[in-house]
């Protein structure tokens, strides 16, 4: 893909995180507690939450970093808000994963 390519895509990206598009599939099983889940699930869930927090993160970063391009505090707050929550699921799977308190080894 080319710069300008590259470019256009997170533009695009960007306009439909704005939106409310949900831009990643799975954001973990909806409506499943987590304490139901085995920790295969729950390392295959940890894993996902990571790479889709690293994906916001690197989002919110080259849109930031972008000449001309003036992101308003409001939409600064929201990729922060993201992360927060996406930083507090992780550690949530994380203490679970430790304790071994999970429906199943």
């Amino acid at each position: 893909m080319m710069v300008g390519e590259e470019a256009e895509e997170a533009q695009n990206i960007f306009c439909m995180h704005l939106a409310g598009v949900q831009l990643r599939g799975g954001t973990g099983m909806p409506g499943r507690d987590l304490r139901e889940m085995n920790r295969e699930e729950l390392a295959e869930l940890l894993f996902e939450k990571q790479r889709e927090y690293e994906e916001v993160r690197q989002q919110r970063q080259f849109v930031l970093q972008q000449t001309g391009r003036h992101l308003p505090g409001s939409e600064r707050k929201k990729y922060d808000l993201e992360l927060e929550e996406l930083a507090e699921r992780i550690d949530e799977i994380r203490e679970l994963l430790q304790s071994g308190d999970s429906q199943r080894e």
